[in-house]
Formats: C-alpha cells, structure tokens, sequence
C-alpha cells in the first residue's frame, strides 16, 4: 500500500491487534474512533472479510483507507454488510456509527431498528436522503 499511514505503522503482526478474536476485532472495527486510527488502518487490511466491512463501515475510517477495502471487497459487499447489521445490531454505539455510513439503505435500516436512540433518529430525520428521513420521522411519529 502507499497510503502515508502505513508508512510508520508497527506491522500487524506485531500489533496488540493479533491477540483478539475475530469477535473482539469485529466489535474494536465498529466502534474504533478518529482517534484510533492506526487501529482502524490495520483491521483496513485485516484477513477476515467481516472485520475489513465493519472497518468499511466505520464513519472515522479516512476516505483513502475505505477505498483499499472497497477495492479488495466491493460496494455491495459492504452495503449488505451494513444493511444487515442495521436490521439486527442491538448496541447503541455501532448503531450510532452505522447511521454516519455512507450507505442511505444502510440508515434507512438504523432509524427502523427499535434498538435506535431517539438521538440517533432526530438525527437521521434530517438526513440529505429523503428514504432516511422518512424513515426516521415515521418512528419517532412525526
């Protein structure tokens, strides 16, 4: 990769990174922030298809990065990745995430989940997609 990031970042098998589960990495890809970019650089370029979606997913991920895993694992992957966890996810702060994607079937999924803070769907009732709006402002009944 030529991406300035992975120039002086400790490669994967030396990272603290290679002692969690494929469950422990996947949770770390959703919910990772800004802040822990180089956690995020490396689960980009993880083995497992899951943890290189939910990174994909993942609003902090730089433009850049998401673009190596849409190259290796394609839009609709990561789009019906997204769509199904928006049906199913039950934590707040992957669901917060999920409804930042860049996916607008991905957030018309988040509002309609009953696991959606009234936050989150006051939010998405102002979203740029009129299906996200929609969404959100029928189940908070407006």
């Amino acid at each position: 990769m030529n991406l300035e990031v992975d120039a002086y970042m400790e490669p994967l098998e030396h990272a603290p990174l290679t002692n969690l589960s494929v469950a422990g990495r996947c949770a770390l890809a959703s919910t990772c922030g800004a802040e822990e970019l180089e956690y995020l650089t490396l689960l980009a370029h993880d083995s497992n298809q899951e943890v290189r979606l939910r990174v994909a997913l993942n609003p902090a991920l730089p433009a850049p990065h998401r673009k190596v895993i849409v190259a290796r694992d394609g839009h609709d992957a990561i789009r019906a990745y997204g769509e199904k966890m928006a049906q199913s996810e039950r934590s707040e702060s992957v669901l917060e995430a999920l409804a930042q994607c860049p996916y607008p079937s991905v957030q018309a999924l988040v509002a309609r989940n009953e696991h959606t803070t009234d936050v989150v769907l006051e939010d998405l009732a102002e979203n740029e997609h009129e299906n996200v709006r929609a969404a959100a402002r029928e189940v908070l009944g407006w």
